[in-house]
């Protein structure tokens, strides 16, 4: 598996405002503004809504528990307990070849628990063997970072919304 980077780091926060005023007095900088709004409502199609700091911090709050990723991501699949619990939930690695990375993972035995597509942007999520509230996500994508590649992604495609599929539909 070729993994480029660590790409950023989930934190699951009950209260994304309070959080984002906290890390921004910690860092002295600004969360990332995305046509004027620095939080992302992604309720729709994962079930939170999220933040991107330029550090590499990605903070989530989760809006609806049953939607696709809140629910697999954070309980029913995800995690085994089925809570998400503030803190840091989840490393994401940026990787060369999704694809690839997923195969090698499947082999040794890994569980795939997410799975999605927006544009040229993929990523999946997976539990972490040997800590239980750890998961990690690898990402596929063009451009200097996720916010940017899901930007270039949604104007691709004319609109907010991705091309979400169950671990079960995922292209190979």
């Amino acid at each position: 598996m070729k993994i480029e980077k660590l790409d950023h780091v989930h934190i699951y926060v009950k209260d994304i405002d309070a959080a984002m005023k906290s890390f921004q007095t910690l860092t002295g900088s600004e969360f990332r503004d995305w046509g004027g709004r620095k939080v992302q409502d992604f309720t729709r199609e994962f079930g939170c809504v999220a933040a991107f700091h330029p550090l590499g911090l990605e903070l989530v709050q989760v809006t609806d528990q049953t939607q696709s990723k809140a629910s697999t991501v954070g309980g029913k699949g995800g995690l085994p307990d089925e809570t998400w619990r503030e803190g840091v939930a989840c490393l994401s690695f940026r990787v060369e070849s999704l694809a690839d990375s997923l195969a090698e993972l499947e082999a040794a035995g890994w569980q795939i628990v997410f799975y999605s597509e927006v544009g040229k942007m993929k990523d999946a999520t997976v539990r972490f063997p040997g800590i239980d509230q750890l998961l990690i996500e690898l990402t596929q994508y063009e451009g200097a970072s996720v916010p940017e590649a899901t930007e270039q992604a949604n104007d691709e495609a004319g609109h907010a919304e991705g091309s979400l599929r169950s671990v079960s539909e995922r292209a190979s």
